[in-house]
């Protein structure tokens, strides 16, 4: 049971407030908690949550850097933490040092994840931490995300989905409590753009980056560039692909990819879906 002397959170919808008062006892109930913080809405409500019900000294989010984050998205990060007053620390994970790694096979998301999560070990350890929390929420647990497993294996808790959360009603609460990213894009490390199979590099992420930053300054939303060699394949809502084959922006886009070395620019016409590469598997595990 939650505390009377703590922050308690409340919103109005009654049976999604049942769910919310749950996850803040299940935080509650861990004293003290290092979140894995990526700045990404579901990661910033465990962690917001956490600062209201335990405490500022009682919460450390930690955020993973490697050429793996875009520079944005840390610096992202850096300021939401700043801006909410949770007790943040940068982390620097060498996953690219991993062979296994960067010839980017189906348990790729599990390898990165088993580096950040033996990076929390020591750190909750030497901060006398008692758990060790991610942002994962229900809907995750129906793709194919090896990085659970990772999770499992070394007790890391996953209170969104202890709390029976799915991204729909995380973002519902989120906007009701005034976190100011409740409608960020869903967010994915910039390895995941580059389909299984492919080696991945530093050079190709960079690459990848600055594509999708290009991208993003001529107003499209939520994106990716899936980056097959020489081929960029690009996906947005659909309801932005008819910007996209304007004249003067498919020119500019044309203009921008091809001078980062792509040779065939696309557009995937079934749009934006989180986690595309995932679709070559016909059963998740």
């Amino acid at each position: 049971m939650i505390k009377p002397t703590q922050d308690i959170l409340t919103i109005e919808d009654k049976k999604l407030n049942k769910k919310f008062l749950d996850l803040q006892s299940i935080i509650s109930e861990m004293k003290s908690v290092v979140v894995a913080f990526s700045g990404g809405i579901d990661s910033t409500l465990v962690a917001k949550t956490a600062v209201s019900i335990l405490g500022y000294e009682n919460t450390l989010a930690v955020t993973a850097d490697s050429s793996s984050m875009s520079r944005d998205e840390l610096a992202e990060a850096k300021a939401l933490a700043q801006s909410l007053k949770i007790n943040h620390k940068i982390v620097l994970t060498d996953e690219f040092s991993n062979d296994n790694y960067l010839a980017n096979t189906p348990n790729r998301c599990f390898l990165c994840k088993e580096e950040l999560y033996s990076h929390l070990k020591t750190i909750a350890t030497n901060s006398d931490i008692k758990h060790i929390v991610n942002g994962h929420n229900l809907d995750d647990t129906n793709d194919f995300r090896p990085g659970i497993k990772s999770a499992e294996n070394r007790g890391i808790r996953s209170p969104l989905i202890e709390a029976a959360l799915s991204k729909e009603e995380i973002r519902k609460i989120s906007k009701e409590i005034h976190l100011p990213n409740w409608n960020k894009p869903a967010q994915a490390c910039l390895s995941s753009r580059i389909p299984y199979g492919e080696k991945i590099s530093t050079q190709q992420l960079e690459k990848i980056e600055s594509a999708e930053k290009f991208l993003k300054t001529l107003g499209l939303g939520t994106l990716r560039i899936r980056s097959h060699g020489n081929l960029a394949r690009i996906e947005v809502s659909e309801n932005q692909i008819n910007h996209i084959i304007e004249k003067n922006t498919k020119k500019k886009i044309l203009n921008f990819l091809h001078s980062l070395g792509y040779v065939y620019v696309t557009i995937d016409l079934d749009g934006f879906r989180s986690g595309s590469l995932n679709e070559v598997f016909k059963n998740f595990s």
